[in-house]
C-alpha cells in the first residue's frame, strides 16, 4: 500500500492533463556509455512539432507494478499535446532488486549526511552516470520526428530531481524548462552553475529524506548567480506528499499540481497571439 500511494503522490505532481487521444505507446532504446538505454515514448495524436519533457522516475525505478502511474501519468499527459519520454536510467548501471536496495539507502542518506564516505563515493559515481544517461537521453529526444527541440523538459521526482539538476548543471542541455520535486543539487557540483534553464523547485519543509534547508540552498545559490528560479515550499508537507509512511497529503499535492502546470505551460506552450475579425 505504501509503496502504491507513493506512485499516486508522484501521479498527481506533474499537472492532470485533459483526456484527448493519444498514439500507442512506443518502445525503443538510445545508448550510454556503451549501455542499451530503454525509453517508453508517448506521443500526441495527429503530426507535426510538439513540446516535449524528458520523466525521470524516483529511485524505485520503473520495474514495479506500481509505476503503471508513472505510463499512465505519460499517456495522458500526451494527450495534451506534449510528447513524453520515459528513460529507464538504472538500466546504465544496474537494475535488479537489489541495486535498487543500494540505490535507495545511498540516496536516503546523502542529503541526510548520514552516509559514509563510502558510500558518499559511491552515490557521486553513480549520480555522474546518471547525469551522463539523462544528457544521451534529451539528444535522443531530439532526434524524434514530433519533437519541437526548442521546446524540451526535465521533470524529476526524488532522486529523478537531483539528476535532472546534475544533468543540467553538468552538460549544455539547452532546456526550455526544468521542474525538481523533492530533489536537490550534489554538494560537489554546487560552485559549478554558471547558467540554468527556467526552473521550478517544489519542496515540503518537513521533507526527511531531502531537508527543505537543500531546496534553500539551491534557491539561493541560483539567486546569487542572478538565475532567478521559482519555488514553491509547502508548511507541513513531507517526502513526495507523503506524511509517515500512511497519509497522502492531499490538498498540498493538489495545489503543487497546478503550480507546475503552469509553469510547464508557459515555457513550453507558446503564445498565440489574439486574432482580429474585421468588419
Amino acid at each position: 500500500m505504501k509503496r502504491i500511494m507513493i506512485s499516486l503522490a508522484v501521479l498527481a505532481v506533474i499537472p492532470a492533463p485533459s483526456f484527448a487521444g493519444s498514439e500507442k505507446q512506443q518502445s525503443g532504446h538510445f545508448n550510454s556509455g556503451g549501455k542499451k538505454i530503454a525509453v517508453e515514448t508517448f506521443a500526441p495524436a495527429g503530426n507535426g512539432k510538439h513540446p516535449a519533457l524528458l520523466l525521470l522516475h524516483g529511485v524505485d525505478g520503473l520495474g514495479t507494478p506500481e509505476a503503471k502511474m508513472y505510463r499512465d501519468l505519460a499517456s495522458t499527459y500526451a494527450g495534451r499535446g506534449y510528447v513524453i519520454v520515459l528513460v529507464h536510467y538504472f538500466d546504465r548501471t544496474g537494475a535488479t532488486k537489489e541495486d535498487h536496495d543500494e540505490y535507495r539507502e545511498l540516496f536516503v542518506n546523502y542529503f541526510t549526511r548520514k552516509a559514509t564516505p563510502k558510500a558518499v563515493n559511491r552515490t557521486k559515481e553513480l549520480v555522474a552516470v546518471w547525469a551522463e544517461t539523462v544528457r544521451d537521453g534529451v539528444t535522443h529526444m531530439r532526434t524524434l520526428s514530433r519533437v519541437d527541440g526548442d521546446r524540451i523538459g526535465l521533470v524529476g521526482f526524488s532522486l529523478g530531481g537531483t539528476l535532472a539538476l546534475t544533468a543540467a548543471v553538468e552538460h549544455e542541455l539547452k532546456l526550455a524548462a526544468l521542474v525538481e520535486c523533492f530533489g536537490a543539487l550534489p554538494f560537489e557540483i554546487r560552485s559549478r552553475p554558471k547558467t540554468l534553464a527556467p526552473t521550478l523547485i517544489i519542496h515540503g519543509d518537513a521533507d526527511r529524506v531531502v531537508p527543505v534547508e537543500q531546496a534553500y540552498r539551491l534557491a539561493g545559490m541560483l539567486l546569487a548567480r542572478k538565475l532567478v528560479p521559482e519555488m514553491e515550499v509547502y508548511a507541513g508537507v513531507h517526502h513526495m506528499f507523503f506524511k509517515d509512511g500512511k497519509e497522502l497529503q492531499v490538498r498540498s499535492l493538489l495545489e503543487a499540481k497546478a503550480r507546475a502546470d503552469a509553469f510547464l505551460d508557459g515555457h513550453l506552450k507558446p503564445v498565440r497571439p489574439a486574432t482580429s475579425v474585421n468588419k
